[in-house]
């Protein structure tokens, strides 16, 4: 049994051998759930409350065909009252089916994207308004996150009918962004734009995820014993989660002192790395003498 608790919302993930076995387990877990919220003074919605039954591995063939693996769909109960069964639901901004083929999430970008666009609509046109430099900055800042949501989770694979729905559903915003006409090609327009098809990206993050959190040797363009070890903050200590380094450091290696300002160079952090007063290595973007002077002139609280 593993419980995942999220501000008001609950997810209960219980595994059993067999179904009545399942609906005995699930409904003592939810009564005694439901005893626990009580003594904190909480309520629990039965009629807002969802259960998805997702099958077992030995029925793959048959799940791939869409046929029901139980012969009576599951009856849960909370609190003495049946709580509905669903094929797919939808959970912190994910719907999650029965099936794991992600159908149902992947059909409500559309709704999403179609909501995300009409911003457009008022600052754009084909002859007129926004530059395209800055719907390319719009897009992949609030509507390329937006889309790929939750893709460590479901973008591992994709069969073509789904890639060419989220190749219709960028195309969207590709039109606008580029201002050009309804017959220029999909592909086209994510090379003229420089954006990857939707499906790329995506699967980018759920590669990431595989490698960085649960550390994956599947991929052979890397091996995860030479990465940095990933540790999720909420299994620190809260007296180890912050640290506080001492302004000076006494018989340092190196001193690198950083500025953090910035004008029309586009200097969003800076700083020089100086060995005892020559200079080692320079970081980010300093075009001018100015910026330089300001790098290396900082107070000492800047000293690392």
């Amino acid at each position: 049994m593993f419980l995942q608790a999220y501000a008001d919302d609950l997810a209960l993930i219980i595994a059993a051998s067999s179904r009545k076995n399942l609906e005995v387990t699930v409904s003592a877990s939810l009564d005694l759930l439901y005893s626990h919220l009580q003594n904190l003074n909480l309520q629990v919605a039965s009629e807002k409350t969802l259960a998805v039954v997702f099958r077992g591995t030995q029925n793959k063939n048959r799940q791939k065909r869409g046929l029901a693996t139980l012969k009576r769909t599951p009856i849960f109960k909370l609190n003495n009252r049946t709580i509905r069964t669903v094929d797919s639901l939808k959970y912190l901004g994910i719907f999650i089916d029965n099936q794991f083929n992600w159908n149902d999430d992947i059909t409500f970008l559309r709704s999403k994207m179609l909501d995300i666009i009409k911003n457009f609509h008022s600052v754009t046109g084909p002859n007129w308004g926004t530059g395209v430099s800055l719907l390319k900055h719009w897009y992949l800042t609030v509507i390329q996150p937006s889309l790929l949501f939750g893709a460590a989770v479901w973008g591992g694979s994709f069969t073509k009918k789904q890639i060419n729905t989220l190749h219709s559903i960028q195309r969207i915003a590709l039109l606008k962004i580029s201002k050009g006409y309804r017959t220029c090609p999909t592909d086209a327009l994510n090379v003229i734009l420089g954006f990857p098809p939707l499906h790329v990206g995506a699967n980018g993050l759920f590669i990431k995820f595989q490698i960085w959190n649960k550390r994956s040797n599947d991929y052979d363009f890397i091996d995860t014993n030479n990465l940095d070890f990933y540790i999720k903050i909420n299994n620190l200590n809260l007296n180890q989660r912050v640290i506080e380094f001492p302004e000076l450091i006494c018989d340092a290696d190196y001193d690198i002192y950083t500025d953090g300002s910035g004008i029309d160079g586009s200097i969003g952090a800076s700083g020089d790395k100086m060995h005892p007063s020559q200079l080692l290595n320079r970081l980010g973007d300093m075009d001018t003498l100015t910026s330089h002077h300001t790098a290396v002139s900082s107070p000492p609280g800047g000293r690392h």
